[in-house]
C-alpha cells in the first residue's frame, strides 16, 4: 500500500484529480481493496497510460478531451461533462459541427448519447431492451425523446418496425443485434441522412451491406471516451448528403490543433477565377 499513498504526494504522477480520490477511497477500504489499485496502477503507468491521460487533458488551453475525466467517471463525457455519444473524438467532433435542428433521429441503445442527439435534434427514437437502464435516461430525459423499451429476443423486430414507421434523417447503428438492425436500415435513411456505425472495424460485413445499399463510407479512427484503446466510427452518407454547419469556420478548430489565418484562404485582389 506504500506505493499508493507514494502516488498521492508525488507531483510528477500527472493523475487527474478523479483517479486521486479513488486512491484515497481504495487505501481506506484496506489492504485488499487497495493491493488491487495498487497492481493496476502499476501496470497502467507501465503502458504509459497516465502520460497518454495527462496528453489528452492537456492538449489545448483549456481541458482538450476531458479523457481522464471520462476514464475516472465511466460516463461519455466532452471536455465541458456534458453527454456525448460513445463514439471515436473524430467522428464526435464532425457530428458536433452539423446543424441537425430539424432531424429525425433513431439509435439504438439509450445512454448518454440520447441526451446529446435530443439536445440538437428535433425528434429522437431509441431501442432499449435494459428496463434500468431505460429508467436511468428517461430521468432526465427532453419532451422531443422517445424511448422504446423491448425484450432482446425481438430487440431487432422492434427497430425493424421503427424504420419502416417513418423516414429518419440519422441512424445510428451502436446497440445489438447490429448486422439484423443494419439490413433493416439500409436502403431507409433519409435522402440526404447518414447512418452512423460504431465499433465498425468489428462488423465488416455491417459495413458492406451499408456501403452496398449505396451509402459513402467515411470513416473516423482514433481514440474516444472511456477506453485507453482507439477505434474506428464511420459515417455511411446518403449520395446527396450536404452537410449544414451550426457555426462557421467550418471545420472548426478542435482541441490540439493551431489555428492560424491562412492568406491563402481567400481570393487575392486581380486574381484571375
Amino acid at each position: 500500500m506504500k506505493r499508493l499513498r507514494d502516488l498521492l504526494h508525488d507531483p510528477n504522477a500527472h493523475i487527474p484529480p478523479a483517479w486521486l480520490e479513488q486512491l484515497r477511497h481504495a487505501i481506506a477500504e484496506g489492504s485488499e481493496h487497495a493491493a488491487l489499485y495498487d497492481a493496476l496502477f502499476e501496470k497502467a503507468r507501465f503502458a504509459g497510460v497516465d502520460k497518454l491521460v495527462q496528453l489528452l487533458d492537456t492538449v489545448d488551453a483549456t481541458r482538450g478531451f476531458g479523457h481522464g475525466e471520462t476514464r475516472a467517471t465511466g460516463k461519455a463525457l466532452d471536455a465541458a461533462g456534458r453527454p456525448m455519444p460513445w463514439i471515436t473524438y473524430p467522428a464526435f467532433h464532425y457530428l458536433d459541427q452539423l446543424d441537425l435542428s430539424t432531424a429525425r433521429v433513431l439509435e439504438t441503445g439509450a445512454g448518454n448519447s440520447t441526451l446529446y442527439w435530443g439536445e440538437r435534434a428535433r425528434e429522437v427514437v431509441t431501442i432499449e431492451h435494459d428496463p434500468k437502464w431505460r429508467q436511468w435516461v428517461t430521468a432526465d430525459l427532453p419532451s422531443n425523446c422517445r424511448v422504446v423499451l423491448t425484450d432482446e429476443s425481438v430487440y431487432a423486430k422492434a427497430f425493424a418496425a421503427e424504420v419502416a414507421a417513418g423516414e429518419f434523417d440519422v441512424i445510428v447503428i451502436d446497440g445489438r443485434e447490429r448486422y439484423a438492425c443494419t439490413r433493416a436500415a439500409a436502403g431507409r435513411v433519409k435522402g440526404g441522412g447518414f447512418v452512423v456505425l460504431d465499433n465498425s472495424e468489428w462488423y465488416p460485413n455491417c459495413a458492406a451491406v451499408l456501403r452496398e445499399s449505396g451509402l459513402i463510407e467515411v470513416d473516423f479512427a482514433g481514440l474516444g471516451p472511456v477506453v485507453d484503446f482507439s477505434w474506428t466510427t464511420s459515417l455511411f452518407l446518403h449520395p446527396a448528403f450536404r452537410p449544414k454547419p451550426r457555426a462557421v469556420p467550418f471545420p472548426r478548430v478542435s482541441p490540439g490543433q493551431q489555428w492560424i489565418e491562412a492568406a491563402d484562404d481567400r481570393a487575392s485582389e486581380g486574381a484571375q477565377a
